[in-house]
């Protein structure tokens, strides 16, 4: 029963992991460990907390009433594993996953593997060897410099450092390339990373306050704009 209930637990952390990355987890009183609990429970954090069921066109009820009787009919747990894996199969999202602790079972991603087309293509290398005539490098996925002598770049492989590093990295970029004509932000072959950081690194070329995001978790919506950034504060 451990491995089983260790199945359920990470399957709430991954997707409460996947939705909000500083929410507080509110512990509530104990459920049934069966199958049928844990399918459901997995269910309704989708149906509550997912907000692209309509984007994708997809009938979340329809997974339900097509996978509880499988999960309620699944006699190990190899087999409510693969329930699970199947019903959030339908989601396609790489930022969806279930992790186990099991050593006979493998974690699972529900987006496809591999890369989109113009990050197969991109090789920032080839880039920065043939093109920049000059890169001044403030991490491994951060830098900046010249295309030509009127044209600036910016690269950014992923938002995954803290703000104060992008704080930092933006600052150094837009002083050096302030007097270019314009400024190529290349996000090719971006991986991913913090929403604060990518609305942070918007703002600075923000003129007006703009939405940025808006978010809705059970019924209670949050709006977030975009705040042009200003110097000396």
């Amino acid at each position: 029963m451990k491995k089983h209930i260790m199945i359920h637990a990470a399957i709430l952390m991954a997707v409460l992991f996947s939705f909000s990355c500083c929410q507080e987890l509110m512990v509530g009183p104990d459920v049934q460990n069966s199958n049928e609990s844990n399918f459901q429970q997995m269910w309704e954090k989708f149906d509550s907390h997912y907000g692209l069921f309509l984007v994708k066109n997809i009938d979340w009820n329809e997974v339900y009433a097509k996978h509880l009787p499988m999960a309620k009919a699944a006699r190990t747990e190899a087999e409510l594993f693969a329930i699970l894996s199947s019903a959030v199969h339908t989601l396609d999202d790489k930022h969806i996953n279930i992790y186990t602790n099991s050593p006979q079972l493998t974690d699972y991603n529900s987006g496809e593997n591999g890369h989109i087309p113009a990050q197969v293509d991109f090789d920032f290398q080839a880039v920065r060897e043939n093109y920049l005539t000059e890169y001044h490098q403030q991490t491994e996925d951060f830098g900046y410099g010249m295309l030509t002598s009127e044209i600036g770049y910016i690269y950014a492989g992923a938002f995954k450092d803290k703000l104060s590093v992008f704080e930092k990295g933006m600052d150094n970029a837009l002083n050096a390339l302030s007097s270019t004509k314009g400024i190529i932000f290349d996000i090719r072959d971006h991986t991913g990373g913090s929403d604060q950081v990518s609305q942070y690194i918007a703002g600075r070329f923000a003129s007006s306050k703009k939405l940025f995001m808006t978010s809705k978790k059970e019924m209670v919506h949050v709006t977030t704009s975009l705040e042009p950034f200003q110097t000396g504060m």
